[in-house]
Order: C-alpha cells, then sequence, then structure tokens
C-alpha cells in the first residue's frame, strides 16, 4: 500500500478534512488522521511530469491547487502552485518530532482569577482607563494586569527563555498586534486567568459568566442576519471549520490547556517559515502568521480531545469594542502596513 504524503509547492503538507475540505499546513502543525496520502480512494487522480505531480478532477479538467494562507482550490495550471510532490509517511514524521516545543505547563484545572490586558506604552493610555477602571469595578476579587512591551520581554524570556523571545522579536514592530497575539497564547498557558483587548469589556462579572468546572471558553462570530458581524471570521483557508474562525480578542482558559500549548507551537512553526508568498503582509499576514487563523486551526482538529466550552460572547456578556478611535492612540494600524510580518 503507497503511503506517500503529498506536499505543495510551498513545502506544506496537504491534508484533508473529515467534511472533505482541503487545506494545506506546516509540516510541524499537521494533523496526522488529515494527511492527503497517495493511497486514498477518492475522486482526485495524480497525474505524474517527471518530479511534478498535478491532482486533477477529471470533469472539470482543473488541478488542485494550494494558494498562500491555507487555501486549497481548483486552478487551470496558471501560477505553478499546482505543482505537488510526496514524501514517506514516515520521513513526515520523522520531521515533524524535529519541531520546536514549549515547555509543558503543570495543569491547572480551574480558570485563575486574573484579568490580562496588553498595551505598548508602560503606562495605560488615557483613552482606555475608563474601560480599565469598568474592568476592575465589577471584578471584586479578580488580580488585574496590564502588560506593557516591557514587561512582556521579561515574561517570556523568565518562563519560555531567548529561544522563545526571539521568535517574539523577530515579529516586525509595526505589526504590534501580532506581537500581541503572541503574547496572549503565551500569559494565559502559563498563568491562565481570562485576555481581553484593551477595547474590550466585560457587561456582567466573570464570576456569572464562568462556572465552576470551566477549563476553556471558545466563541464564534455571530453570523446572524442583521448582526454586525456578519461575515466576519470567513476566510477561505478556515472554511473547513464550521461557524469560521474562533474568537481570540478573548480568551478564558486555565493555565496549561493543550490547546494552547498547539497555538504557540503553531505560531512559532509560522514564523519560522515565513514568507511574503506564503503568509503576505499586512492584515491578512497578521490574521495567518499569529491571529485568529493560527489560533483557530491549531484548536479545531483537536477539539474533542480536550475540555471546553462552547459559549456566544456577545451573550454571555463580553463587549468586543467599547473604545472610540483606539487606533488613534496605538498609532497606524497594522492593516495598512506594507513590510513582511517576520523580519
Amino acid at each position: 500500500m503507497l503511503n506517500n504524503v503529498f506536499i505543495t509547492y510551498f513545502g506544506t503538507v496537504l491534508c484533508r478534512s473529515p467534511d472533505g475540505v482541503f487545506y494545506h499546513c506546516q509540516i510541524e502543525e499537521v494533523y496526522i488522521p488529515w494527511i492527503y496520502k497517495k493511497d486514498h480512494n477518492i475522486s482526485i487522480v495524480a497525474k505524474e511530469d517527471g518530479a511534478n505531480i498535478y491532482l486533477n478532477c477529471n470533469q472539470k479538467r482543473e488541478f488542485l491547487s494550494a494558494h498562500p494562507g491555507g487555501n486549497i482550490s481548483f486552478t487551470r495550471n496558471q501560477a505553478g502552485w499546482e505543482v505537488f510532490r510526496t514524501i514517506d509517511m514516515h520521513v513526515l514524521l520523522s520531521m515533524k518530532k524535529e519541531k520546536l516545543s514549549i515547555p509543558i505547563k503543570k495543569t491547572n484545572y480551574k480558570v485563575s482569577k486574573i484579568i490580562h490586558q496588553i498595551g505598548n506604552e508602560s503606562n495605560i493610555p488615557e483613552i482606555f482607563l475608563e474601560n480599565v477602571e469598568f474592568i476592575k469595578k465589577t471584578n471584586p476579587g479578580w488580580e488585574y494586569k496590564y502588560w506593557s512591551e516591557k514587561d512582556r520581554h521579561d515574561f517570556i524570556y523568565t518562563y519560555y527563555g531567548w529561544e522563545i523571545l526571539k521568535y517574539y522579536l523577530s515579529i516586525n514592530r509595526n505589526y504590534g498586534a501580532a506581537r500581541a497575539d503572541f503574547f496572549r497564547y503565551l500569559c494565559i498557558y502559563q498563568m491562565g486567568g481570562v485576555y481581553l483587548d484593551l477595547k474590550s469589556r466585560n457587561s456582567k462579572p466573570f464570576d456569572m459568566i464562568l462556572r465552576q468546572d470551566d477549563e476553556y471558553l471558545l466563541s464564534q462570530w455571530d453570523h446572524s442576519e442583521g448582526s454586525p458581524f456578519r461575515v466576519w471570521g470567513l476566510g477561505p483557508e478556515i472554511n473547513f471549520i464550521p461557524g469560521g474562525e474562533y474568537q481570540q480578542w478573548h480568551i478564558i482558559a486555565r493555565s496549561g490547556h493543550p490547546f494552547l500549548q498547539n497555538v504557540i507551537e503553531s505560531t512559532i512553526s509560522r514564523i519560522r517559515h515565513y514568507s511574503e508568498a506564503l503568509y503576505g503582509i499586512g492584515r491578512l499576514g497578521v490574521l495567518r502568521v499569529t491571529g485568529p487563523y493560527v489560533y483557530s486551526t491549531a484548536i479545531f482538529p483537536i477539539l474533542n480531545q480536550h475540555k471546553h466550552r462552547i459559549f456566544d460572547s456577545g451573550k454571555a456578556g463580553l463587549v468586543y469594542s467599547c473604545v472610540d478611535n483606539h487606533t488613534n492612540v496605538l498609532g497606524r494600524h497594522y492593516s495598512e502596513a506594507t513590510t513582511p510580518v517576520i523580519l
């Protein structure tokens, strides 16, 4: 029986989710049961041309093509992205073992009563002070922690060492949002608690939102008719996730949860393998390398393996944004950046 795994033009692995949607990811990120192998008995036919392999659909005479960011679709052989090669599964598994692993945090089975927020300045910018005071006032008995840029450097070095700090620092300073993304994963994995964007708040105390046995809370965007978020979180590279991306403007979890371990390792993998051709720049680059795309794609394949609760963040009492014109304080928005996400 053939056991060859398809590798895309980008050097990523071709996968197929249980509902038949194709996508690709870095070798370190791959979820073994979903790998597309040459012995799969489905309607895609492999045609070899020397060292190149083309996966085509007989009826449409189109070729399966790996597009930047992780999306797979059929195309008419236009850009070279439809070229594949194969490697043996045993070779891939050996390569996967070489990934950089983070220290496994000792499990705490309760969500710590700590609220974390991130900013670039040493002190909380004035525009966010009212919001922060509201959060503190509505959550008596909870510790509040504001993480400045220096605080983040010190934290990563203390708990994760220079190797991980090096990856954090390789994120272009023009992409403060990407640094904040990466840090929130590291922070909650180590300490647990509640992370909220500075522009976000709770309308109910967290003691009313959380249950005693909660270990991880996940929410997706409201795509119902009339919702302001109707089309949010539905990028083509995450279309194998029913309901789209998981929100990460809030992360509510116990320390050491395997979801975050997987997210951190996937983020590091994308930082290590970053190229503009694969992940792009600007807003889309951030979504793919450190943001909700990598967050969601790291969690979904192992969703049913670890304890969590799916909830509606809005109905539960979380508010996505309650600070007007906050981007004026934070400087030029990362979506306008034209430089690489990773240096």
